[in-house]
């Protein structure tokens, strides 16, 4: 397709959107019939029946526990749409014209001076026939004008003029452009080409040319135009600027509620995860999988003390030789013994599972690790529980007598000098 023809298409149909009473005029019954009759074969058009949703089956573990359902995700809220009433139609707006583009001079010709001349008559004779209200004929003479003398950037702005009358605005845009290409400075030309955007409602471009034109070369009748586009443009962006308003502010409320529903699902989230470590057992990792409870899996086995894996050397206590009282403990007294956080404690300290090994291997050491802040409270919670257990507290080791202490005297009795 032509672009010069969908670029017209284009701006008639922006040119409908500003006014849409335009339609009424009898001479565009056709198209609003054709607008009309697109509008109903898509609202009867028939829609896709939506295919009924495919439920697999999933096979459930029941010592699983069910997972969470995602939360649906809220539809997205549509545009706010504001209620402001409609601009008044400007009555001086007309629809642009459909019709072949104008005939131009070749741009290249080397103008004489005799053609120069001949172009002066036929311009004459057109001002003529526009002073007396013969248009077409006019045209005619300023495009044998602009034939003859191509170069010349008041002829193509005259024709423009002209066209202009003719009510053929997008005929005049397109020879003022010509105009100005060939003198960027033509005060004419860019007066007529924003009278001529006026008329098709391009208020922005309108009031760019008129200014431009009013700068070169004011008079008042274009001051006036300009006034009223100008006018006009201001009622276009305080609605445009309005409705800006109601969307940033529509904006801001969704951006609000999105942050607040992120904040309550951080919450319970938060919240599920508190609850699930509490649930956990005490020796539980993240995971949910145990860990082995402390004093467990000691290399070499602890047999004869159930729940106290890894201390050898103590199968019935046989091997502590020298500590009374702790062969025999019964399972009762084992488990209060492993549930004292203070053995417990010790079990895993490296020195104190060394202390109970030396003294294992030699009980006199026993003194030696008593006053040893470490190991003397664990040997002494140790054998206060073994001596208990046994139905009897064991006998605490007495400190050997100096060898230089001598025996403490002794009198002698009668009995002693019997014999």
């Amino acid at each position: 397709m032509d672009a010069t023809k969908l670029q017209e298409l284009h701006a008639f149909v922006k040119f409908l959107r500003a006014n849409p009473k335009t339609l009424d005029l009898p001479e565009l019954s056709f198209f609003k019939d054709f607008c009309l009759s697109v509008a109903e074969a898509e609202k009867t058009k028939p829609s896709a029946a939506p295919k009924p949703p495919v439920v697999e089956e999933m096979d459930v573990d029941e010592d699983e526990e069910p997972e969470e359902e995602e939360e649906e995700e809220e539809p997205e809220e549509p545009e706010p749409v504001v209620d402001l009433p409609p601009l008044e139609p400007d009555p001086d707006v007309i629809p642009e014209e459909h019709e072949p583009v104008q005939e131009v001079g070749d741009a290249a010709l080397e103008v004489t001076e005799e053609m120069e001349d001949a172009a002066q008559v036929e311009k004459g004779l057109a001002s003529e026939a526009m002073a007396e209200g013969k248009l077409e004929e006019a045209i005619k003479h300023f495009t044998n004008a602009v034939k003859l003398n191509p170069h010349s950037s008041i002829l193509y702005a005259n024709r423009a003029t002209c066209f202009l009358q003719m009510k053929k605005p997008r005929s005049a845009i397109r020879d003022c452009d010509e105009g100005l290409r060939l003198n960027p400075d033509s005060g004419k030309a860019y007066k007529v080409r924003g009278k001529a955007y006026a008329l098709i409602g391009h208020y922005d471009e309108a009031a760019r040319d008129l200014r431009l034109g009013e700068k070169i070369d004011h008079d008042d009748a274009t001051f006036a135009v300009l006034k009223k586009v100008e006018a006009r443009l201001h009622l276009i962006h305080e609605r445009e600027q309005r409705i800006k308003d109601a969307k940033d502010r529509a904006d801001k409320a969704r951006a609000a509620k999105a942050k607040a529903q992120a904040d309550a699902k951080a919450s319970k989230g938060a919240g599920h995860q508190h609850s699930a470590s509490c649930n956990h057992p005490p020796h539980a990792d993240a995971s949910g999988s145990h860990k082995p409870a402390p004093g467990a899996g000691f290399p070499g086995g602890m047999p004869g003390m159930a729940g106290m894996g890894g201390m050898p050397g103590m199968a019935g206590f046989p091997g502590m030789g020298g500590m009374p009282g702790m062969a025999g403990l019964s399972p009762d007294l084992l488990q209060k013994l492993m549930q004292d956080p203070q053995i417990l404690t010790a079990i895993q300290n490296p020195k104190v599972m060394a202390a109970v090994q030396a003294i294992m291997t030699d009980p006199s050491k026993i003194a030696l690790y008593r006053s040893d802040p470490e190991v003397g409270p664990v040997l002494s919670k140790l054998m206060d529980t073994f001596g208990a257990g046994a139905g009897a507290a064991p006998p605490r080791p007495q400190p050997a007598p100096a060898a230089s202490q001598a025996p403490p005297f002794k009198k002698p009795s009668v009995a002693d000098d019997l014999d």
